[in-house]
């Protein structure tokens, strides 16, 4: 049970970390254009 919940979840889990970090550098550019301009 738990393999299987692995091998489905696995590659959401991938693409949500992707995202997040996606997200976190958008935010850092932000931050850092409103900080330089």
């Amino acid at each position: 049970m738990s393999l299987e919940l692995k091998i489905i979840f696995q590659p959401i889990s991938d693409l949500e970390k992707i995202r997040c970090a996606n997200l976190r550098k958008y935010i850092v550019l932000r931050q850092f254009k409103k900080n330089g301009a």
